[in-house]
Formats: C-alpha cells, sequence, structure tokens
C-alpha cells in the first residue's frame, strides 16, 4: 500500500475521530462512526509499524526524482 495513502487515511480517520467524539454516547451515528474511525486509525499505524523499512524507502524515493 502506498504511503501516501494510509497516511491520508490515518489523517481523515483522527478528523471523523475528533468530530463524532462528542456525541459519542449519545448518537448512534456518532458512535459508529467513532469505533470504525478508531479501529481504521490503528489498522493504519499496525501496517506502518510492520512495513515501515518499506514506506521509508518509497517516501525517501518520491523526494529524490
Amino acid at each position: 500500500m502506498r504511503a501516501i495513502t494510509l497516511m491520508t487515511a490515518q489523517l481523515v480517520s483522527l478528523l471523523i475521530l475528533t468530530a463524532s467524539a462528542n456525541g459519542l454516547f449519545e448518537k448512534s451515528e456518532c458512535t459508529i462512526a467513532f469505533v470504525l474511525s478508531f479501529i481504521t486509525f490503528a489498522s493504519c499505524s499496525v501496517y506502518i509499524g510492520k512495513h515501515q523499512k518499506h514506506l521509508l524507502r518509497e517516501v525517501n524515493n518520491h523526494y529524490q526524482a
């Protein structure tokens, strides 16, 4: 998976997390959005942790070209 895609997914999920935090236990839509965003953020973090060397190489190659 591309590093830019992962970082974008993390950023979007973080924004959704903060936006839905106010109505976390009051509205079911906010709770669902929060849980799905948390799972997405955690999955991206784990993937980045496992493939860190490959992703760093990809980012370095992108900026050197």
